[in-house]
């Protein structure tokens, strides 16, 4: 069949309409009505190319979600007319060490939904149903699509590093990620505090769940008190700074791809057994269960939506930081 996407045909180049046909059904393959797919600043990169990965024409997205529209002959896990979604990650070996200690986020042979294929800026796309998820009914589409990459990947570092209810938790930066954060370590009983430079998102902050907001992270009566700091920020921060932040035992994770060196002091560590870290994409035992929980707790990411057709202005919105908190496209 034949499908209708955006794609940039070069380097930085705005997306244009662009059709292809999609091949046969694999045997594992699920074929998907794409009826929203988030904007994401991985999206950004491959289209700029920054990552020296990209392939043009270039179809991004990867925050999908639809209605299954066709099965392969192997696929038992949904029918047809459910509401899937996909995220990241569409396939990996499934045999090497990581795949069967259940970590396929973590396999060398990892499969990217817009790397190396067309993307979610379409209106179908078939992918391998192991790695598709279907959505809880309580959940909106648009509200789900940014939960299958930012919210995966601030909820699979809570849980495997241990964070849990009455643990003092720190936000670096309040945007697509960090505001996923936010809900995130709150619905886990957490005390919140929220660092960001733009003073104008403290009343956001709160209203999203957060305890503190703080602008200057150099106040000494800061030091010590938070057991875990998620940095969603690409921005470079002061990491010993935030090191002293921590808590005896306490864990600064990192999941907003900074573009400069980490760079911090042994004493930063050893002083109080201290863990720098990061998170990665969830695997699919992180995503169900975010599903889950998300769905348990009402927890959905605060979108703009926009015509799929207006892609172009959504970008150029994400460009200049004036999302609140992420842009979702809609078929």
């Amino acid at each position: 069949m034949q499908v209708h996407s955006y794609a940039a045909m070069e380097k930085g180049g705005k997306l244009q309409s662009f059709e292809y046909e999609l091949g046969e059904l694999g045997e594992y393959d699920v074929r998907i009505k794409i009826s929203h797919c988030g904007l994401c600043h991985s999206d950004l990169h491959l289209i700029d190319d920054d990552w020296q990965i990209s392939e043009y024409p270039l179809v991004p997205g990867h925050e999908i979600v639809g209605e299954v529209e066709k099965l392969g002959n192997k696929v038992s896990s949904f029918k047809k007319g459910d509401r899937v979604g996909v995220g990241w990650q569409c396939g990996s070996c499934l045999v090497c060490d990581q795949c069967k200690a259940g970590y396929e986020n973590l396999c060398s042979e990892k499969k990217k939904t817009c790397v190396g294929r067309y993307g979610g800026f379409a209106d179908h796309i078939d992918i391998d149903g192991r790695f598709v998820y279907q959505i809880p009914e309580s959940l909106s589409s648009a509200g789900t699509a940014p939960l299958m990459c930012a919210g995966v990947a601030v909820y699979q570092p809570m849980k495997h590093f241990g964070v849990k209810s009455g643990m003092k938790v720190g936000v670096i930066g309040l945007g697509g990620l960090g505001h996923m954060a936010v809900k995130f370590a709150k619905a886990f009983g957490c005390k919140v505090t929220v660092f960001s430079t733009s003073s104008d998102k403290r009343g956001e902050a709160r209203k999203l769940g957060a305890d503190r907001f703080v602008t200057d992270p150099n106040d000494e009566r800061l030091n010590g008190t938070l057991d875990f700091i998620i940095d969603t920020s690409p921005a470079s921060i002061d990491w010993d700074r935030y090191m002293e932040i921590l808590a005896p035992l306490g864990k600064l994770c990192v999941v907003g791809l900074p573009e400069e060196k980490i760079e911090v002091s042994a004493t930063s560590l050893i002083g109080g057994q201290k863990l720098i870290c990061g998170g990665s994409i969830g695997d699919r035992n992180s995503m169900k269960a975010m599903l889950k929980f998300a769905a348990e707790k009402g927890i959905e990411a605060q979108v703009e939506v926009m015509p799929m057709s207006k892609v172009n202005e959504a970008i150029d919105t994400l460009r200049k930081g004036k999302v609140r908190y992420r842009v979702v496209l809609e078929n």
